[in-house]
């Protein structure tokens, strides 16, 4: 069934074609990257739509594309983008909450992390829920931080000695475990930029719900100095890149409040000279969801699209976006990449409405302080 998004979207996409189709015979062709861009965006938007309407991949991820209309919808600098995703999302907010009013009895630290999240991003659309926001807070209270983070960032910084979940099983073992509790199977560890960008990504939508899991996003925060320098792409491997890299995009969006705001370089220099060095790498390596990343955050920093980093990243998003409006691997069976990566190529794309210069949270700011 196509949505209502998508008939909109596809208006759009019509409309924006017969302008262009008008204006080919004349002196000066329209032939703007601003349409282009637009037009990209909102074929994108009816990607997400299309996923964010399947039964199966909403229940799945409904919490996260609901963060995805929300973002959209409050940051935008174009009214028709913010219309479109408010609507779309104000109705799978209603779905969502139909399917989610209560903490199901001995929920878990990762499933409380969903319904705060999703709560928020359903309250961010219009359909809030006093009832589960009740339940939401008492849940709250009995999570520790090291439930949630894997450590307790009041007392120390990420560690190196958390281990990931058994590949073989899917048990979890404790701090510093070699081999898994369950099966005895060799266990992979965590490295530390990892853990402090899922730690950051929790605590911030904790602080914006107005929770806290034992920690504050401030605690989870204070430890940038710790995790500085950032390891280069040519000493580390890939994944550690990878880490690195989300790290530092996501510590940049829980300052700019994920787009509301704008920072100044100097406020964060080596985050900013960070981006500002391995965009290009995103571009020469095909990986157009860190692409995205470097661009909406640069953009948070003051750069424009005339800039000539953010011009070769819109370039080569509007040259590898696929025909049914996504980017990445259209193969990937993982339906989370798929729209996930197509989310930050929009977000990378897009123009913001900045609401001023300044930190979402100060006190975090005032927690970096020498």
């Amino acid at each position: 069934m196509v949505g209502r998004l998508t008939v909109a979207i596809l208006s759009t996409a019509a409309a924006a074609l017969l302008l262009l189709w008008a204006s080919a015979g004349t002196r000066s062709p329209l032939n703007p990257p601003d349409v282009r861009v637009s037009l990209a965006v909102k074929r994108g938007l009816a990607f997400i739509e299309g996923v964010a309407s399947d039964g199966k991949s909403f229940e799945e991820n409904g919490f996260d594309l609901l963060w995805c209309f929300c973002s959209i919808s409050q940051t935008s600098a174009d009214p028709e983008l913010r219309d479109l995703t408010w609507r779309f999302g104000h109705e799978r907010a209603l779905r969502w909450r139909a399917d989610h009013s209560r903490v199901p009895p001995g929920a878990g630290a990762d499933e409380v992390y969903q319904l705060v999240a999703g709560s928020h991003a359903a309250e961010c659309l219009g359909v809030p829920d006093e009832s589960l926001r009740r339940g939401l807070e008492q849940a709250a209270l009995r999570i520790t931080p090291e439930e949630m983070f894997r450590f307790d960032p009041r007392k120390e910084p990420p560690p190196s000695d958390i281990p990931k979940v058994c590949r073989k099983c899917g048990t979890r073992s404790a701090r510093g475990s070699l081999t898994c509790r369950q099966c005895g199977a060799e266990l992979e560890l965590r490295d530390r930029y990892g853990v402090w960008c899922d730690a950051i990504i929790a605590s911030y939508s904790a602080e914006v719900y107005g929770l806290r899991f034992g920690a504050s996003l401030a605690d989870v925060l204070q430890w940038l100095p710790r995790m500085h320098p950032y390891p280069p792409p040519g000493r580390a491997s890939r994944i550690l890149y990878e880490h690195t890299a989300y790290a530092v995009t996501h510590f940049v969006y829980a300052m700019n409040g994920y787009g509301l705001y704008r920072l100044r370089s100097e406020w964060f220099p080596r985050e900013y000279e960070y981006l500002r060095t391995h965009i290009r790498n995103a571009i020469s390596g095909r990986d157009t969801e860190l692409l995205g990343e470097y661009m909406d955050t640069l953009k948070s920093f003051g750069l424009t699209e005339a800039d000539p980093d953010l011009a070769a990243g819109t370039r080569y998003l509007l040259a590898h976006q696929n025909p049914d409006g996504s980017w990445g691997d259209p193969a990937d069976p993982e339906i989370y990449d798929r729209y996930h990566t197509t989310w930050t190529a929009i977000d990378g794309l897009r123009s913001y409405a900045w609401r001023g210069e300044r930190v979402m949270f100060p006190e975090a700011m005032v927690r970096l302080q020498p």
